[in-house]
């Protein structure tokens, strides 16, 4: 079998892939670097894309509750949820 491409393997981090799919590509990672490797950068793209949409909710919050306190309120906020 080739390699599985980056829709493939972030198939398989998000479950998407059936219980024979997900055998065999579990199976083909055991034994192949650059899948391996694919799989891991898309592991680290998801981890950044969770923290900077976590951050983008926490600034939401510390805005909603900040309307109307002024920028020094925001500004402290900012800082703690950094």
């Amino acid at each position: 079998m080739g390699h599985y491409t980056k829709l493939d393997l972030d198939r398989y981090l998000n479950g998407d892939m059936n219980t024979l799919a997900k055998f065999l590509c579990r199976h083909h990672l055991r034994h192949c670097y650059e899948c391996g490797k694919l799989l891991e950068e898309l592991r680290s793209d998801n981890d950044l894309s969770r923290e900077l949409r976590l951050a983008a909710e926490r600034k939401q919050q510390a805005e909603k509750i900040c309307n109307g306190r002024g920028d020094k309120t925001v500004m402290r906020l900012e800082e703690i949820l950094k």
